[in-house]
């Protein structure tokens, strides 16, 4: 693992090729990122240094089939300058599937595995990284991009991104009363459409631009006029959380009344 990691934190022999996405600056230091499938061997072989990499970074880690052509690998690597070699900065794997809507069979693309390397991280290569993968699903014209299993690191991330592309579309803007009432159809659709993020992504931006307006009508309040201010925000909330785990929360309550049950019985024998 560590000659491996070498060779890829240190890699001015690397030339993978695929489509340049982008180039762009950090700290005075030119990056580039290129999309590529696993059809040449050069990918490959870089590919498994990656995954034998990526399971110390990756919780639950599995490495990828590369033989599946649905897979993509997108890199960013650090180009060389005077005294410095050409350095491995980020890499994601992304699969490309098709999925049965309303309408036909329309393209998806799963994020799966993203990593920036540790002497590079903090510096805004990971939301460049998934702004890329964004970008990238237009150009395919996927519907939608998803991500498997996100740790809450890149759960932040993917918020922070989304809310900045909210932001660029005047998507998902926080009106007057939006913090106790749900995001309207139309709203929801024209930000499916434009963000191709999913639902659970398009209810999170917009509760934080209704927090956000929220904390700014709290300013001054303290007691029961906060607690008042901030109750329909909370209750608005908690029914879209009941609503997406209803079936879970039937379960628990089933489970719960049957070990009642079962305690009962117990105590019934016992006596």
């Amino acid at each position: 693992a560590g000659a491996s990691a070498e060779a890829l934190l240190d890699a001015p022999e690397v030339r993978l090729g695929g489509e340049v996405l982008a180039t762009y600056e950090r700290g005075g230091a030119q990056f580039e990122a290129r999309l590529c499938s696993f059809g040449e061997e050069e990918a490959r072989r870089f590919n498994e240094n990656l995954q034998s990499l990526m399971r110390f970074y990756i919780d639950a880690h599995s490495p990828i089939d590369h033989t599946d052509d649905r897979w993509r690998l997108l890199t960013i690597f650090e180009e060389a300058r005077e005294g410095a070699p050409r350095r491995f900065t980020a890499a994601a794997t992304a699969m490309v599937f098709s999925r049965f809507v309303a309408g036909g069979i329309r393209t998806v693309l799963k994020v799966c595995q993203v990593m920036v390397a540790p002497t590079h991280q903090r510096q805004g290569h990971g939301s460049a990284l998934l702004q890329l993968l964004y970008d990238h699903a237009a150009t395919q014209g996927a519907i939608e991009v998803t991500v498997e299993d996100p740790s809450a690191g890149f759960r932040m991330l993917r918020d922070l991104v989304d809310l900045r592309n909210c932001r660029r579309l005047g998507l998902l803007q926080p009106t007057e009363g939006c913090e106790s009432q749900p995001l309207a159809d139309e709203a929801r659709a024209a930000a499916r459409t434009a963000l191709r993020i999913t639902d659970e992504q398009i209810s999170r931006c917009h509760e934080v631009g209704c927090y956000s307006l929220l904390q700014r009508k709290l300013a001054g309040k303290e007691g029961p006029e906060a607690e008042a201010t901030a109750k329909p925000f909370r209750l608005c909330v908690k029914r879209r959380l009941n609503k997406k785990h209803e079936a879970t929360l039937g379960a628990l309550d089933g489970a719960a009344r049957k070990a009642e049950l079962e305690r009962r019985y117990q105590a019934l024998v016992a006596a």
